[in-house]
């Protein structure tokens, strides 16, 4: 995958496609926002994070094993900053943007927030700042 094979799609996009998978529209594509709308969530701890590489971080937190199958949105500081929403990416090429996303924007994949969501599928992953994830599958 190189930086151009990478789409973009807006932030409108993301919360609608939360919304199909959740039931509820988050206001905004970001794990605050999205826990809120469903209170209760397993957050798991990921202890040092922040001294791991995005990849150690990807495996370490299940990201690499969830089934993704189709399409993703995935929504990172980098994303947000750049005012493109989210990024629009093949799930075979995930583990790819991860690794590359350091070089292609300039920071880290895990430099903050991180929200993952399968559009026309029924899982959203979510990377909250202070070093939780979660992975959300509706039936």
């Amino acid at each position: 995958m190189n930086k151009f094979a990478i789409a973009t799609t807006e932030v409108a996009n993301v919360c609608e496609a939360c919304a199909r998978i959740l039931g509820q529209r988050p206001i905004a594509p970001t794990p605050d926002a999205i826990a809120s709308a469903l209170p209760g969530l397993d957050w798991k701890a990921l202890p040092d994070w922040e001294e791991q590489r995005d990849d150690e971080i990807a495996a370490r937190s299940g990201l690499y094993d969830i089934a993704f199958s189709r399409a993703l949105f995935v929504v990172t500081e980098a994303s947000l900053a750049s005012g493109q929403g989210g990024f629009v990416v093949d799930a075979r090429d995930l583990a790819q943007l991860v690794e590359q996303h350091l070089s292609y924007f300039g920071e880290c994949f895990f430099n903050g927030d991180v929200v993952i969501v399968e559009p026309e599928g029924r899982r959203v992953w979510l990377f909250h700042h202070e070093g939780q994830y979660v992975t959300i599958s509706v039936p």
